[in-house]
């Protein structure tokens, strides 16, 4: 499946993440390797023509899934053309110290030069 949806027309503006589906897949796989109790909420879905965005609120410990005080507050803006997802970005907001230092700390490596708009 990873054949089909992976080619080099999908834009990554998540400025820690490589282009193409196969840099967003290998970052999540290491991710939830590194953080398997990661959770990722979706609390709202909103559609406007080609522009799917999540609100969703997202966790790496299990006791802080549901607290809104702990975790980060993402929003998720996908852009899809013909059934395939060709372009994100995001926006993430940490909601605790631990999360402020965790995006410290892991925001500094630049994967692609898209910028974030």
């Amino acid at each position: 499946m990873l054949e089909k949806y992976n080619d080099s027309s999908f834009v990554q503006h998540n400025r820690n993440l490589p282009d193409k589906v196969t840099g967003l897949v290998g970052f999540l796989k290491e991710f939830v390797e590194d953080y398997p109790d990661y959770t990722y909420d979706i609390k709202h879905i909103y559609v406007d023509g080609n522009y799917v965005i999540f609100h969703s609120h997202a966790t790496l410990k299990k006791e802080d899934r549901g607290n809104d005080k702990k975790g980060m507050n993402i929003v998720d803006t996908w852009r899809l053309e013909n059934g395939r997802i060709v372009e994100h970005w995001d926006s993430i907001q940490a909601l605790d110290d631990f999360m402020r230092l965790y995006s410290l700390i892991n925001g500094g490596d630049i994967k692609n030069n898209n910028g974030v708009f």
